[in-house]
């Protein structure tokens, strides 16, 4: 595995690391490179202090395009391709599985020593050279880079869709069939049966982790507008920009937290989790992750959100971002490059009253906007006009049904009657029902699955080579 780490984090190792060697990067450049086993993988890791310093300075970055396109061949980016390169030849792996346009860029490579299957893991959906988002990417008009960068997708052995939605977006957008097989299950943690189960119900706050514009400012700051008794926690994270940092800061119910490496520090101080993001998602690994420790999740319907549900409420059908780019050069500097569409806060007060209990509030908003729809259950099949699958274009993917009335509620999958708010018996209802649908969806994953995926990309190795 090939990974960036910060050295202090590897005292934590079992077994310790080596510091191998230093990597030269061009004149005065340098990268420490430390070598160790975790969790019986081999890794080969950049000092990402080191690593940071040189391809995040300024003159750096803007070689990286021209370099992704194949207009230039900056030598930091050489160094790169050839210590990637060598460590491939050392260890001759039969697959070489990686996430993102630059190690695609190196794995396609000519010069690349080491013949193996070559595997794309769809994790995101920025910065692809197809679909909505495209449009406001560094090749939004050229047809040549978009053939160019499709290309190079479409010539790896493999493509791996971690959702069904991820699945549907790049069969609609950019013309690719993609294996969907769900992330490997090690990414909760080695034994599901060591993940604590929590019995939050007293704990003190509603939480986001990471809400910046792209993953549902607006609406985590408009909830605690509406919702002044309630206790929100905020964990700060690479999306929130100092805009969005000062507005939550003006808001007296909302405590900020820097980013922490235990997240049961998050999870132990959580009665209820909001994932109200706005871009497309490729799955939400979060929901799962919040869902196995018995706390209950309320998201948007943003791309793969439905399926991490697992037909567990409540998802919240939601106007996601469609890529349309912004003009206002202040809405610009404030929430990013793409214009961000409004969200009635209306659904998600209804939501989360009926899993903490803000019975004044609520009736608040419902007397200044008029009694409001139900939420839907994940899985819910009748989504409006407006939902996150129709205005991307791809289905959500998901073959889940609708979700199991939980205890308390209307019957109608929701959860949400006219009283009763914050019963503990829906509270309880909902713990139980996501911790034993989370922890038999991660058993599910069976290692065939994953067998299977690599099989399939090896399969095409003899007829590459015998085309070549």
């Amino acid at each position: 595995m090939l990974a960036l780490a910060h050295k202090k984090d590897l005292q934590q190792i079992p077994g310790g690391y080596k510091e191998d060697e230093v990597q030269q990067f061009g004149p005065k450049r340098t990268i420490r490179v430390y070598r160790f086993t975790l969790y019986e993988f081999r890794v080969v890791a950049f000092d990402c202090d080191d690593y940071v310093k040189i391809f995040e300075e300024s003159e750096v970055q803007k070689k990286h395009i021209p370099w992704l396109l194949e207009q230039e061949d900056p030598p930091e980016y050489q160094a790169r391709t050839r210590f990637i390169h060598s460590e491939i030849s050392a260890f001759k792996p039969t697959h070489f599985i990686f996430n993102e346009q630059s190690t695609l860029r190196i794995a396609m490579d000519e010069h690349n020593p080491h013949v193996c299957a070559r595997i794309y893991i769809i994790h995101d959906c920025n910065n692809l050279p197809f679909g909505p988002y495209a449009r406001g990417g560094p090749w939004q008009d050229s047809q040549i880079t978009h053939s160019l960068l499709v290309d190079r997708m479409r010539r790896v052995e493999g493509l791996w869709a971690v959702s069904q939605a991820v699945q549907s977006y790049f069969e609609v957008f950019g013309g690719l069939t993609c294996r969907h097989v769900p992330c490997h299950p090690w990414i909760y943690g080695t034994n599901v049966d060591d993940i604590p189960y929590y019995d939050n119900f007293d704990a003190p706050y509603v939480s986001a982790v990471n809400p910046g514009v792209t993953k549902g400012f607006h609406i985590v700051r408009d909830l605690a507008k509406a919702l002044p008794s309630v206790p929100f926690l905020v964990v700060k994270s690479w999306s929130m920009n100092r805009h969005v940092i000062h507005e939550f800061e003006k808001l007296k119910n909302v405590t900020l937290k820097d980013p922490c490496k235990n997240m049961d520090e998050i999870w132990s101080a959580t009665k209820l989790l909001l994932v109200p993001s706005t871009f497309f998602e490729t799955f939400g690994l979060v929901v799962v992750e919040a869902l196995l420790r018995g706390i209950p999740v309320i998201s948007s319907d943003a791309g793969g959100l439905p399926e991490a549900h697992l037909s567990v409420p409540y998802t919240i059908p939601t106007n996601i971002i469609t890529g349309e780019p912004e003009t206002n050069a202040l809405k610009v500097r404030k929430y990013g490059k793409f214009k961000v569409p409004r969200n009635d806060v209306g659904p998600w007060v209804e939501a989360v009253c009926a899993v903490v209990g803000a019975e004044k509030e609520r009736m608040v908003v419902r007397r200044r906007h008029g009694r409001r729809r139900r939420v839907s259950p994940a899985g819910d099949s009748g989504q409006s006009s407006s939902s996150s699958s129709e205005r991307s274009g791809a289905g959500s993917g998901t073959s889940i049904g609708s979700g199991d009335d939980v205890a308390g509620g209307t019957g109608d999958g929701t959860g949400v009657g006219d009283n009763g708010m914050g019963d503990r018996t829906v509270y309880d209802e909902l713990r139980r029902v996501g911790r034993e649908r989370a922890v038999a969806f991660v058993r599910s994953l069976k290692h065939e699955f994953y067998e299977g995926l690599l099989e399939e990309a090896s399969q095409k190795l003899p007829e590459k080579q015998e085309h070549d």
